[in-house]
């Protein structure tokens, strides 16, 4: 799965949980879709250079 699709997927789950709380909140489901989406395709982390400044950083400190 691309990045796009995981935060659609997780905007998606986020968005049913806030309908069971009311069907006018179904636009919710839309947009927080629309925002994980974005999210996920735009957003780009590279988790080993975040690994490797926590480990920096956690060395420094001791």
């Amino acid at each position: 799965m691309n990045r796009g699709l995981i935060g659609l997927v997780v905007g998606m789950v986020l968005g049913v949980i806030w309908v069971t709380l009311g069907f006018t909140a179904s636009l919710g489901v839309a947009s927080l879709g629309a925002i994980g989406w974005g999210i996920g395709r735009f957003v780009r982390l590279d988790f080993a250079a975040l690994g490797r400044k926590i480990d920096d950083r956690l060395s420094r400190e001791r």
